[in-house]
């Protein structure tokens, strides 16, 4: 009988190892989410400042604290970060196409750690009634 209850102890045991391993997987998948959900805002923010810059002339840039700098555009290209930290002078269109891209990269991500964190909930409540 004692053996009995060690049995139960170890599967108790086991069954809280796996628990916890599975809250740490879903603290990931959140931090995730909540990372690409950042990433995105900071793409679609960015294409709509893009997209409205693309016809202005002359463009206003606060400094903080309610002051802005009047700038006005020399050309037709701008700078973007095309990744690794490396910066191309590329024309609007091109900038607008490649944050397009990006951004429904993002937004497959998304998706997919959204999926990830909904199975691994679903398994979870699996596992709960084991």
């Amino acid at each position: 009988m004692a053996e009995d209850g060690n049995k139960q102890d170890r599967q108790a045991q086991q069954k809280m190892m796996q628990a916890r391993a599975m809250q740490q997987q879903a603290q990931q998948l959140e931090g995730q989410l909540q990372a690409i959900q950042t990433a995105l805002s900071e793409v679609m923010q960015g294409l709509e400042s893009v997209k409205a810059l693309k016809n202005e002339k002359e463009l206003l840039f606060p400094l903080g604290g309610g002051a802005f700098v009047k700038a006005g555009k020399s050309d037709d290209k701008i700078l973007y970060d095309v990744g690794a930290q490396i910066i191309a002078e590329k024309d609007y269109d091109s900038v607008i196409s490649s944050m397009e891209e990006r951004r429904m990269e993002l937004e497959n991500a998304l998706k997919n750690a959204g999926a990830n964190l909904n199975a691994l909930v679903k398994r979870a409540q699996q596992e709960q009634f084991q």
